[in-house]
């Protein structure tokens, strides 16, 4: 550590008095101490970003790489606080005969309800993966049958979850 001379202890003498009487920018200090060091925590306002108006969001899953593994499922559960006890998962896998393939899957009438959620960890590969997430449709139905107004919709189209309500 440096030793101080008279001269730059008189400096910074003068500046800690000039701070004391300007209560505003010492305050802008302490908070950037604050959170240099760890010890304040930021408010929602901080750091969650604007909305950007007008923008789509979406998730592309490769069905040609999907085994069935349900791992997607599990960390979407774990990303957004979801409780086991709550049925069906943000990530259902559909699971159906390798012949059915991509195309005509779940469009055709005769395939509907024949898909199964059962876990497995191992390719099969006599079989064929569809994970099915949230759309965050622009007319969500989840938001408009919640019973206690914990799903909403964000400006940006994102639609959540309030924990604290559910």
């Amino acid at each position: 550590m440096k030793k101080l001379n008279r001269r730059e202890f008189v400096k910074l003498a003068g500046v800690a008095g000039t701070g004391a009487l300007m209560p505003e920018p010492l305050k802008v200090l302490v908070d950037a101490i604050d959170q240099i060091i760890g010890t304040k925590q930021k408010s929602k306002i901080e750091y969650v970003p604007k909305p950007i108006t007008g923008a789509r969001f979406g998730m592309v899953i490769d069905l040609g790489k999907c085994i069935g593994c349900r791992r997607c499922m599990y960390a979407c559960k774990r990303e957004n606080n979801v409780p086991d006890t709550i049925s069906p998962p943000y990530i259902m896998v559909f699971e159906t005969e390798s012949a059915t393939g991509v195309t005509g899957h779940f469009a055709s009438p005769e395939m509907m309800g024949k898909g199964t959620t059962m876990f497995y960890t191992k390719l099969r590969k006599d079989k064929w993966y569809m994970p099915v997430q949230c759309n965050h449709c622009d007319n969500a139905p989840c938001v408009q049958v919640c019973p206690t107004g914990a799903s909403y919709k964000e400006p940006d189209g994102l639609v959540l979850i309030d924990y604290d309500k559910c």
